[in-house]
Order: structure tokens, then sequence, then C-alpha cells
């Protein structure tokens, strides 16, 4: 169960990116309850995210090229050009002639995507939801989208946090991709 005061980090983490430039609504209707296609696949499904999926209507980055998913995205936006899944899609189609397709579908179904940049190569933010690393956001990007992620924070209240600092600090990169390259080479 959340506290109070992890309901206050969201909900800082929200307010410091909005000020940063990023647009952030709130939700038409307020659920931490994700839409059957994602709970069918992914059972457990961190409690943080779904206080964020309750708080939050869309939220990108000023340039409008980099996405946490929200419940608006996940059941198919009509304003948002991309599917949820777009990485594991383009994995699949990707395939040589013959090649099993489970390798990729493996990596989904332990991988819950919660983000999306199209600014440079695509790359993917997700939350880790069984084996090593549970819990943990991760990062990953194109062509080879299932190569081994990278470990970017060990819940997604920590990863908001740690995006929002970045926001704050570099208003003009405020782009998924730069926080996320800062914190891997920095």
């Amino acid at each position: 169960m959340l506290t109070e005061s992890s309901q206050t980090r969201v909900a800082g983490c929200l307010l410091e990116l909005h000020k940063a430039g990023w647009v952030i609504t709130f939700p038409e209707l307020a659920t931490d309850q994700p839409p059957p296609v994602i709970t069918a696949r992914y059972a457990d499904i961190p409690r943080d995210f779904r206080l964020f999926l309750g708080m939050c209507g869309s939220c990108a980055n000023p340039k409008n090229n980099a996405w946490l998913f929200t419940n608006e995205i996940y059941y198919g936006s009509e304003s948002f050009e991309f599917e949820w899944d777009v990485c594991e899609k383009t994995s699949l189609a990707a395939l040589a002639d013959g090649a099993s397709d489970t390798p990729v579908r493996d990596f989904w179904n332990r991988h819950l995507p919660i983000g999306l940049a199209v600014h440079s190569d695509y790359a993917f933010l997700a939350i880790v939801i069984q084996g090593e690393h549970a819990g943990s956001v991760v990062y990953g990007s194109g062509p080879d989208f299932e190569a081994e992620p990278l470990v970017l924070a060990e819940s997604f209240t920590d990863f908001l946090g740690m995006l929002a600092r970045y926001a704050k600090a570099n208003p003009e990169e405020s782009g998924v991709n730069h926080a996320l390259r800062e914190f891997h080479h920095g």
C-alpha cells in the first residue's frame, strides 16, 4: 500500500515535469486500474505506476516526441499515433522467416512498456514485471529492443523523481532520452 508521502512524491514529480515544460493533463476518468489488455497480460503491475495512471491523463515532453504511457495510450487514443506495444510489434515484424517469436514474446511478457521516445532511435521504458529486478524501470532502444535493457531505477516513483530532477535542471533538454543518456553516462 502506498503512503501519503508516496502519493505526494508522484504528484510532486509530475508538477516538476510540468514546470519544466512537459505537457501533463488530468485524466478524463481518474482510475488507477489499467485497461484489461494490460491487466490480462501483466498481473503484478506496481502500485506506484497504478497511482500515476490515476493521476495523469497525458505526459509528453515539450517537443511531443517522448511520452510516459497513460491509460489513454493503453486504451488506444486516436490522438496518439503509436501503439503502447510498438516496440514488440516492430521486433516481431523484423523476425526472419521461420525464426521463433518466443524470445521476443517472452521478453515483453516480463517487461510492461511505460514510455516511448521517437526523437532519434526508438527507445522504450518498461517496468520489469517478473524475474530479476522485478519492479524496476528499465531503458532500451532499437533496433534490438530485447537486448539487455539498462536498469534506471528500483521503482517507478524513483524513476519519475530522476526524470523530474533532470527536467528541472535542464528544461531545454527535457526529453526522456537526454535524461537517460545523462543517467547512463553521468
